[in-house]
């Protein structure tokens, strides 16, 4: 079979105590750097892609030997590779709510931008329509979603919360 040329070339790059322990590794195991980087880069390849052709001296050089013997080979957990379950809900639903995330966010972008302006370029815009788009978007949520419950404070909890939130801005000044 045909050996192909590698003419492409990659660097890698190590810390002191790295590279001793590559070297050590490498000496251990009589191996050289080149040959050890296209064995970790075969195994890793056929571990992601079973499929692939190999040749000969790939194989060989992807079977476990006594190079491998005195190295363990961490295993995956599987906690994560699990995706999400398919929410319950319809389609259109989803849809409709992305959509609306999506207005909000642009208007959360086109707010950060204003405040980072200009003061001339903030009188230019306009807060009401603004709050009235923000209404318009929480119409279109009350027609897709269930009536949520009111949600009220109290006088008392009200004060609270203004004496707390005042009390922060004041510190970090």
């Amino acid at each position: 079979m045909k050996r192909t040329k590698r003419e492409i070339t990659k660097r890698l790059r190590f810390n002191a105590e790295q590279g001793a322990q590559l070297d050590s590794f490498l000496q251990e195991h009589g191996i050289g750097f080149t040959k050890l980087i296209h064995i970790l880069i075969q195994r890793e390849l056929c571990r992601y892609w079973p499929l692939v052709h190999q040749t000969s001296e790939e194989q060989a050089l992807s079977e476990p030997s006594k190079l491998w013997q005195s190295v363990p080979l961490k295993k995956r957990s599987l906690k994560n590779t699990v995706g999400r379950p398919i929410p319950s809900a319809d389609p259109q639903l989803l849809l409709e709510l992305g959509r609306i995330g999506n207005n909000i966010n642009q208007i959360a972008r086109s707010l950060n931008f204003l405040c980072l302006q200009q003061t001339e370029d903030i009188q230019k815009f306009s807060f009401v329509d603004c709050v009235d788009v923000l209404v318009t978007i929480q119409s279109d949520l009350h027609q897709y979603l269930p009536v949520l419950p009111k949600y009220f404070v109290s006088d008392q909890l009200a004060k609270n919360r203004k004496a707390k939130a005042i009390q922060r801005v004041m510190e970090d000044r």
